[in-house]
């Protein structure tokens, strides 16, 4: 299902980004963790299905052309009718 603004499966995006003390996470407590500490990772997200207003998507990361994390991302398409 395409919508009229041209949203539609098939669509993706990718982001190489450079692992560095901004991504630290902090919610395990202490100092805070890396998970790939200074390297780069290329993550990829495709639009697979489009129902409604509801966008689904698949998502990968990279180091050195192997994936090291995959997932499923859900968005929402909500009017800004103010």
């Amino acid at each position: 299902m395409a919508t009229n603004d041209g949203v539609r499966p098939g669509l993706e995006g990718r982001i190489e980004r450079v692992v560095d003390e901004r991504l630290i996470t902090m919610h395990l407590g202490g100092k805070g963790v890396f998970a790939t500490p200074g390297s780069t990772v290329v993550v990829t997200a495709t639009l697979t299905e489009v129902k409604d207003n509801k966008l689904y998507f698949d998502v990968s990361c990279e180091l050195d052309g192997k994936v090291i994390g995959t997932g499923t991302h859900k968005r929402a398409i909500v009017p800004a009718n103010f």
